[in-house]
């Protein structure tokens, strides 16, 4: 792979539970001691590290998985190590991930300590009925204490992830939901519509009729809602999934929409240099002869073809609020996408899916709802 990553992903594995919808590769404790994982976490990194430009990684991304899941002797053992080995002058963002109920006083400070600037809480959803089904228990006190032990170690830049249109969500309980949150004063939203994924606990009960989603009418009446809540109490929605106030924004993510490097270490953690894109194994005893042999073994590596890169570069483009840089398109791919696909451009802004503006194309409110449909259209 390349020699410069610019950004960093750590895959930390461990859940109390799989909520039935998930798809992330996720174990029990008990399935690897998590003292282990991080040995081969550090070896991984000794080999790896050189790959970074030397000031190292402008964002650093800590996920899972949930990573405060682990008790606080491997929490302070592997974040003082990601430390020691990357944080430096030029890191701009350190994130981790979790959800409410493993974010303690004692675990907030130890993230604060180690220079984590942004935390991610996974809600999904304040209705409790709903959370039940998914296994978590988790209620707006809950959340209010996350965020004050948050805050009081230091972090203030704090945002919750929401999933739309979960088995037996209304639209007013979801609503109230995003009130409670907004009450908060929550810095960034992230909202993603409900995708079934194959072999996973969902997937299984569609298939046996023993449970039956809300229609597309309906997710995007509830998306469309809280796009317009999010608008009114000043956030920016600056990619389709995701609403900050001003200063907010991932840069991390906006880093992988933009198509910049980044390499990821530990289980299934995917890394990318613009030329080839390499998943590491996906279970553990593969990972460890990986990283003890220091073979490419079980590791799945895919080189990104000219055709695949303007695909995917077309497609994260018109994800963000920004859209689509043409004039860049042309320059780095030679693929003119104003001329080639004049006609189906030309469809959508009759329909008011794009407008092209300043070289730019982009999604509107409503060509959000059907960009699939216009990502087909528009590829090579």
């Amino acid at each position: 792979m390349n020699d410069v990553f610019r950004h960093l992903y750590i895959h930390i594995p461990y859940c109390r539970q799989k909520c039935p919808y998930c798809a992330f590769v996720s174990f029990p404790l008990d399935k690897f001691p998590p003292s282990s994982y991080l040995k081969l976490l550090k070896a991984e990194v000794k080999k790896r590290k050189p790959l970074f430009k030397k000031k190292g990684p402008e964002t650093i991304y800590i996920g899972g998985g949930t990573p405060l899941y682990p008790d606080t002797v491997f929490l302070k053992d592997f974040l003082s190590f990601v430390k020691d080995s990357f944080v430096s002058d030029g890191l701009e963002e350190f994130s981790i991930e979790s959800i409410p109920a493993a974010i303690t006083p004692e675990k907030a400070s130890i993230l604060a300590d180690a220079g984590i600037n942004r935390v991610t809480i996974g809600v999904q959803s304040l209705n409790q009925d709903v959370l039940h089904w998914t296994g978590r228990k988790d209620t707006i006190e809950d959340i209010k204490n996350t965020v004050v032990y948050l805050r009081d170690a230091g972090i203030n830049n704090i945002g919750v992830d929401v999933i739309v249109g979960l088995p037996g969500e209304g639209g007013k309980s979801f609503s109230a939901g995003i009130d409670s949150l907004l009450e908060l004063g929550i810095q960034h939203f992230s909202a993603y519509m409900l995708k079934v994924e194959k072999e996973t606990k969902l997937a299984n009960l569609l298939s046996q009729k023993k449970l039956i989603l809300a229609d597309d009418i309906r997710f995007r009446r509830m998306f469309q809602h809280l796009s317009v809540t999010l608008k009114i109490a000043g956030y920016r929605q600056y990619e389709v999934s995701n609403f900050a106030l001003p200063g907010f924004h991932s840069r991390h993510n906006t880093a992988i929409w933009d198509y910049q490097t980044y390499a990821g270490f530990g289980v299934a953690a995917v890394s990318f240099d613009h030329e080839t894109r390499m998943v590491n194994p996906i279970n553990f005893e593969d990972y460890r002869n990986y990283i003890e042999s220091g073979e490419l073994k079980n590791v799945k590596s895919e080189v990104i073809g000219h055709i695949q890169r303007i695909n995917e570069k077309i497609m994260l483009g018109l994800r963000t609020i920004t859209g689509l840089k043409c004039q860049e398109l042309k320059i780095d791919e030679g693929f003119d996408i104003q001329v080639s696909k004049q006609k189906e451009i030309q469809e959508f802004i009759q329909k008011k899916w794009l407008i092209m503006e300043k070289g730019f194309i982009r999604t509107t409110v409503l060509g959000r709802f059907w960009l699939d449909s216009i990502l087909v259209a528009l590829f090579c």
